[in-house]
């Protein structure tokens, strides 16, 4: 795996790239699960962001 190479590049909610030196992406395990938290200097967002691998859904009545 390729950690750096898969780190958040852009802010989820607002769109910008995450260059400046305090914005947040960093990476941490819980179990086999590899999830990233972010918080956005620009808009300050914060939440995490997880790899899925499969959703299952519905579509909604007409």
């Amino acid at each position: 795996m390729n950690h750096l190479h898969d780190l958040p590049r852009y802010c989820p909610d607002c769109g910008v790239e995450l260059t400046d030196e305090q914005d947040l992406a960093v990476e941490y395990w819980q179990g086999d699960q590899r999830i990233y938290h972010v918080w956005c200097r620009t808009c300050s967002w914060a939440g995490d962001i997880v790899r899925v691998r499969r959703m299952l859904g519905h579509e909604p009545a007409e």
